[in-house]
């Protein structure tokens, strides 16, 4: 009895935690996937732009140019809030310049 209930206190501790870092980290992720756009100007030159994206905190394993057939490339900068789902993105399309810098949200 008394080793359930330790149990079931670490869990609900632990579940406690989870939340708490939620509040933190989700409008964090936000605000940095918002900040990075609005950082990325129309007209710049698409140089070095998956490096300012992880250097802004976005996750180092999607921050790479995309090829798209007649459309230039697109890089998606992704920003995690609340693991595993929420994400919020800055979808970067360019040739040699920037065209489009866009936030969207995943979930």
């Amino acid at each position: 009895m008394k080793a359930s209930f330790k149990l079931v206190a670490v869990l609900l501790v632990a579940f406690a935690l989870f939340i708490g870092y939620g509040f933190y980290r989700e409008p964090k992720a936000e605000a940095q996937a918002r900040d990075f756009c609005s950082a990325v100007k129309v007209g710049d030159s698409g140089e070095g732009i998956p490096e300012r994206a992880i250097q802004a905190g976005a996750e180092p394993a999607f921050a790479k140019w995309k090829e798209q057939t007649n459309k230039g490339r697109t890089l998606n900068a992704v920003f995690v809030g609340v693991p595993p789902f929420s994400r919020h993105v800055c979808t970067v399309t360019a040739t040699e310049r920037v065209i489009s810098a866009t936030y969207g949200y995943l979930d």
